[in-house]
């Protein structure tokens, strides 16, 4: 149902195998799992499994992989479960196994978590194929918009925020969703018309969301968020960065002198980060998240959407000024349809 990893990926995206097999399985998945894995892989490959000499190596010194590699799934979901607490979908045991929480027991922010990691396991080709699932891929990836802008509301704390990624929800055609940007933030004014030499086709001119907080004054110089809303394998290529100085040219009335650029992805942000024999793994992460970071801006991962949610939901006050809030049913949904599609396939 869920293919087996390999084996030698990162330790995020074993993690995310893990939770994937504890989804599809009504005794969870753990330890046991990953051993099994991992005595097949030995098993198939013992003939090749040599030193620099040609000698073949000893069959307990193979057996210590396994355990390194279950140390490095356990620390991850370790950190994950801790991030979120509560708000974790799955109940870790001893000896270490993860089992889904009941359906009865998720909230808002669970489901939010668990359509995250559907979404990573498609990208990740975790799944099986079908023309069902294909389907719900396509739905998934207009929906993690609504995601990522929960997430830029999250990062702002009681900001606003406008899903202006197309397709937009209100189906609003480019200049008058501009317009209505301008109305929303009471600043600014938008072009009534293309310009020569600009696209003549923007759909959302690279924008996927637009977050800001502003005083009660309601004047321009306040807080602007640009972000990008990336699902697939070359999200590393996609840059909301340079759309900032571009997306201007739209304006008669500029929105902004200086905006914050960002990215969301429905992975972990250390989900392609491997081991580091020297320096370690924590010195990895450090270095690859804060060279992203240089790339995209402000990094809006799995475990931040989620507590996004949590953030949000908690402020009723400015909870109707977030785009895309009344989207998080259809996660429920769009999770029950998946996993089901995910089982008819196997």
């Amino acid at each position: 149902m869920i293919s087996s990893p390999d084996l030698t990926d990162t330790r995020s995206r074993l993690a995310d195998w893990l939770e994937l097999r504890a989804v599809f399985s009504n005794n969870g998945a753990g330890e046991a799992d990953l051993l099994s894995i991992a005595r097949l892989t030995s098993d198939d490959h013992r003939d090749r499994e040599v030193d620099e000499l040609g000698i073949v190596v000893e069959e307990e010194i193979l057996d210590q992989q396994p355990e390194a590699i279950l140390a490095r799934v356990s620390d991850e979901i370790g950190h994950r479960a801790q991030t979120l607490e509560t708000q974790y979908p799955f109940v870790i045991s001893r000896p270490f196994r993860l089992s889904l929480k009941s359906f009865e027991e998720l909230s808002e922010a669970h489901w939010t978590y668990l359509f995250l990691l559907l979404l990573s396991g498609q990208r990740d080709k975790a799944l099986p194929a079908s023309e069902k699932i294909a389907e719900l891929t396509r739905e998934g990836r207009v929906l993690f918009h609504a995601c990522a802008s929960i997430g830029v509301a999250g990062l702002l704390r009681n900001g606003g925020t406008i899903w202006f990624g197309s397709p937009r929800p209100d189906g609003m055609p480019f200049l008058q969703a501009l317009a209505s940007v301008c109305e929303k933030l009471g600043y600014g004014k938008a072009k009534d018309y293309i310009p020569a030499g600009l696209p003549t086709q923007p759909q959302d001119d690279g924008i996927d969301v637009i977050g800001w907080r502003q005083f009660r004054d309601s004047r321009n110089g306040g807080l602007l968020v640009l972000c990008q809303a990336a699902t697939g394998d070359n999200w590393d290529a996609k840059s909301v960065i340079g759309a900032v100085e571009t997306f201007r040219a739209w304006f008669d009335k500029e929105l902004y002198a200086k905006a914050t650029a960002s990215i969301a992805v429905p992975f972990p942000a250390n989900h392609d980060v491997g081991e580091h024999p020297v320096e370690g793994y924590e010195a990895a992460v450090h270095n690859a998240l804060h060279r992203s970071q240089s790339k995209h801006g402000v990094l809006i991962d799995r475990c931040r959407m989620v507590e996004s949610v949590v953030d949000v939901m908690a402020d009723i006050k400015n909870a109707s000024a977030v785009g895309g809030l009344d989207k998080l049913p259809e996660l429920e949904r769009w999770v029950r349809e998946t996993i089901n599609a995910v089982k008819d396939a196997a």
